[in-house]
């Protein structure tokens, strides 16, 4: 269900006085409580860290780790010891090899021990929505492969590098990411704006697509050309390089409709009814509307928890005792 369609249901109870405009942000809200609530909106990950690396920034959008983190495929465990055990050696340096476990905090994720290689890191999570404006022609959506350092996260600025021979790293255009989305393994989609082209350039398939944050614009007027910045870039621990798959895709219906799974959509209603019976004094129908609006999120999350589980299971607690 799209958000017109949402605004409508959720006007019915209402004069038609009442701003369309606040409805809306009311149910925008109401999306965003209710994945940080229920996290029910999942979202696969991936980075390649630099040699040496020991951390990972998690997403822009990351509320929860959902199920495990693999690195070269391998599994790695969670590191509850970090308070017994040092990651570093007693010369300073971080201790290195293949990681075997990770851990989260803040808004990063740490590898145990350090990378020696460049390798990639894989993991799903539960993430917060990202409400795009209802607008047909802002947004454009790029396919993006052969993710060679770092990744990409919301709100980086990026460029295109021209590959081709006689225009080697010239810039082609600029870019603005808005989401990240469908990643697999070494691919993915971005949502951009401001998606512009260079003076008498074009953005073309198979250039290259690489991080314009201030650190990279740094380095780059510090070595004076992209071809010696690309050279030393995870060296420099830079941001995401990938190459471009195809050209721009229009994303004319972004905005539309809510990010949350569509079965979820019309619990946003109650609270937007909530809210406006609010704003008007009439407690009681908040209340009432609220409740209904929590009672939903409590049904979801249970839903959520037990996707892809039926039938009799078995439980096995630490100490290896048995239960139906």
């Amino acid at each position: 269900m799209n958000w017109e369609s949402l605004i409508d249901r959720t006007l019915t109870s209402f004069n038609p006085d009442v701003s369309r405009t606040k409805v809306r942000k009311y149910l925008h809200e109401a999306e965003e409580d209710f994945a940080l609530d229920t996290k029910c909106y999942i979202k696969d990950w991936a980075y390649m860290p630099n040699t040496g690396d020991d951390t990972i920034d998690l997403p822009t959008d990351f509320i929860e780790l959902v199920g495990q983190v693999e690195y070269k495929t391998k599994t790695l465990s969670p590191f509850a010891t970090y308070t017994e055990y040092s990651r570093y050696r007693t010369d300073g340096t971080l201790k290195s090899g293949n990681p075997e476990y990770y851990f989260i905090r803040g808004e990063k994720m740490y590898l145990v021990p350090s990378t020696t290689d460049s390798s990639l890191v894989t993991f799903s999570y539960a993430a917060k929505p990202v409400q795009l404006d209802d607008d047909a022609s802002k947004y454009k959506k790029l396919r993006f492969d052969n993710l060679s350092s770092d990744n990409f996260y919301n709100g980086d600025a990026i460029k295109f590098l021209s590959q081709a021979s006689g225009s080697l790293n010239t810039v082609l255009g600029t870019a603005i990411v808005e989401d990240v989305i469908d990643i697999a393994q070494k691919a993915g989609y971005l949502i951009v704006s401001s998606l512009t082209a260079a003076s008498n350039q074009t953005i073309v398939d198979n250039c290259k697509i690489v991080n314009d944050g201030e650190e990279e614009q740094m380095w780059n007027t510090s070595f004076g050309d992209y071809a010696t910045l690309l050279t030393n870039w995870q060296t420099l621990g830079l941001g995401g390089i990938g190459i471009l798959n195809g050209v721009a895709i229009d994303q004319a219906t972004a905005g539309d409709n809510p990010t949350i799974p569509t079965a979820y959509h019309n619990n946003l209603i109650n609270y937007a009814k909530a809210m406006i019976c609010d704003d008007m004094g009439n407690n009681r129908k908040a209340n009432n509307y609220l409740k209904r609006y929590e009672q939903s999120k409590f049904s979801a999350k249970s839903q959520v928890s037990g996707k892809g589980i039926s039938g009799p299971h078995t439980i096995t607690d630490a100490y290896g005792s048995t239960f139906i």
